[in-house]
């Protein structure tokens, strides 16, 4: 027969094992079960670190949310937090195989943004005045507009789609993208300047790459 001290023992032990495999969590308390229940009606995978893998679309617009419920890994579908109070990005995915958006809420840096987005990218109407942290290649368009931006240094390398970064403080060029696939969209800047300033530059760097180089213009 075990005794009390062995119960609890194995009580605690149990109640450990469960902690870690089940998600980390860090809403409110109060909402916990309502988060819950909704991870539970999401096709969805649990990591041993406590973080989650959710094959679907996530959509946590408009939720008055100030933090994210859980640690994301990785989402198979778009992800958008919008219109929100969020003034950090931890817990957003690493990788999302659709679109990301973060826009409207208190977001003053894009620490902990996701690395790697298949889709589109769009942090319009933040607080950010840097683009650090960043993913060095967006596949779709990339959204900046009406934020605090006053440099590009920080920019994604490669964006495939549209940059649309009207509505900020720029005053140089410099740490613009190396390529932009869409339009360069800038109050400051057009579009046509954008693609001589990254010839010239590419030029004086001896990088240009004629693959990515095709469409940015004449500067003789």
């Amino acid at each position: 027969m075990k005794s009390g001290d062995q119960r609890l023992l194995e009580e605690a032990y149990i109640k450990i094992c469960e902690d870690i495999s089940g998600p980390l969590y860090f809403g409110r308390e109060d909402l916990k079960s309502m988060w819950f229940s909704w991870l539970a009606h999401k096709k969805h995978e649990v990591c041993a670190d406590g973080s989650v893998i959710i094959h679907d679309n996530v959509s946590l617009a408009e939720r008055w949310m100030d933090v994210l419920p859980f640690n994301f890994k990785a989402v198979y579908g778009f992800f958008d937090c919008s219109k929100n109070k969020l003034t950090s990005l931890k817990g957003a995915p690493e990788f999302i195989a659709g679109t990301f958006a973060c826009d409207y809420n208190e977001l003053e840096t894009l620490e902990w943004a996701p690395s790697r987005v298949k889709g589109s990218f769009s942090v319009k109407g933040n607080k950010m005045r840097s683009f650090e942290g960043c993913p060095d290649i967006i596949e779709g368009h990339f959204n900046s507009m009406n934020c605090r931006f006053n440099s590009f240094k920080g920019c994604p390398d490669i964006i495939k789609g549209d940059f649309d970064c009207r509505g900020n403080y720029f005053t140089s060029l410099d740490g613009v993208p190396e390529f932009v696939g869409g339009e360069f969209m800038c109050y400051e800047f057009s579009d046509e300047e954008y693609r001589v300033f990254v010839r010239k530059r590419k030029y004086i760097e001896g990088k240009l790459d004629k693959d990515l180089d095709v469409d940015l213009g004449d500067f003789s």
